[in-house]
């Protein structure tokens, strides 16, 4: 599944893998990897319609407060 690899290469690309093995227990590293991604994969995009939703407008023209004044 395509979302899955994209939660991996997003994990290695921002350099999360280093916070996810300090958290997890080196024999479980590779489940707890392959979870996170399933989670991405499966709910992801329910989670950010749900939130599309409740903020109630286009989530992707949304910017941060610290994004709004060109400080990014």
């Amino acid at each position: 599944m395509l979302l899955h690899e994209l939660g991996h290469a997003t994990m290695v690309s921002y350099g999360m893998l280093p916070e996810l093995h300090r958290m997890v227990r080196p024999a479980y590293w590779t489940e707890a990897e392959e979870w996170i991604c399933n989670l991405l994969a499966d709910y992801g995009a329910m989670i950010f319609w749900k939130a599309s939703d409740q903020l109630g407008y286009d989530i992707l023209e949304w910017k941060p407060p610290y994004a709004r004044d060109g400080i990014a």
